[in-house]
């Protein structure tokens, strides 16, 4: 059976904190550790591409526990732990926010299809600066550039694939896709939690 791992990613120092981001990655049939942490590296490294447009004071930490599922069934294979040294960072926006609730939304697309449906996928980045934000209210297009250049790269390299995850249901029928492409959205967007 294949798998999946996850990189979750912790963003505190922003009114509303913690906040989480959630990557998916396979490396094959069985998850090694090696490719655990080049995974988490990448993440960080996108963390660390668009630490200027994140909202001042915005810390990350990758979380040092990565879990392995079974990509068909969702069951818990194991947990690694990673080397988390070096593996966090702070924005270095000078500038306030906007709204603590704006985010850049990157959407992902693979070539796989699940239930005659093409498997998509997506995420929000932030919360995002003023820096990020045109006068009309866009993402502008240095930070748009630079989502979207972290992300190429990390889908485009060698090691662990970035994944989208269509989580079994009742134990069965999981199934995931590389993703393809990214792209970035034109528009802020906003992801509510059920506490607010």
């Amino acid at each position: 059976m294949a798998q999946v791992f996850r990189i979750k990613t912790v963003l505190s120092g922003f009114p509303g904190a913690p906040g989480v981001n959630t990557h998916y990655f396979t490396s094959g049939v069985s998850a090694v550790n090696a490719d655990i942490q080049d995974a988490a590296a990448e993440v960080h490294g996108a963390m660390n591409a668009l630490k200027a447009y994140l909202v001042r004071d915005l810390t990350w930490n990758i979380d040092p526990e990565a879990y392995v599922y079974e990509l068909d069934t969702g069951v818990l294979d194991r947990v690694a732990v990673l080397d988390a040294t070096g593996l966090n960072g702070v924005s270095t926006a000078t500038v306030g926010s906007t709204s603590r609730a704006s985010m850049i939304k990157l959407r992902f697309s693979t070539g796989t299809v699940v239930n005659n449906r093409r498997l998509r996928g997506g995420i929000y980045l932030g919360p995002i600066s003023d820096f990020a934000i045109t006068s009309t209210g866009a993402v502008n297009s240095a930070a748009a550039g630079a989502v979207a250049t972290a992300y190429d790269a990390m889908i485009s390299g060698t090691g662990p694939r970035l994944q989208v995850w269509h989580r079994p249901v009742n134990g069965a029928g999981g199934a995931a896709g590389d993703v393809t492409g990214v792209s970035v959205m034109p528009l802020p967007a906003v992801l509510r939690s059920r506490r607010d």
